[in-house]
């Protein structure tokens, strides 16, 4: 597993596939990168939200920044259709 670290503070932002739930810092980044909810049509503040990655981590989804984004609860039970948080 490698583990990318952010340089100002040394906690880590790329977790790989070994953890499975985003650390507090990567939450954090989301908070701030997202608002919110990602996905489309929904307007939901970050603090009604959970991490959610992009492609599943029982799918081999990595716990790192680019596989992760914010769902709400109502969202994030219905699954898919959250935008690619890399624009890819």
């Amino acid at each position: 597993m490698l583990a990318i670290f952010d340089h100002r503070n040394g906690r880590p932002v790329h977790l790989g596939y070994g953890k499975r739930c985003a650390s507090a810092h990567q939450r954090l980044v989301l908070i701030a990168t997202e608002c919110g909810c990602t996905r489309p049509g929904c307007n939901a503040p970050a603090t009604y939200c959970q991490v959610h990655h992009v492609t599943e981590w029982s799918k081999g989804g990595p716990t790192d920044i680019e596989n992760l984004t914010l769902a709400c609860n109502s969202c994030h039970e219905i699954g898919g259709s959250h935008p690619d948080p890399a624009g890819q």
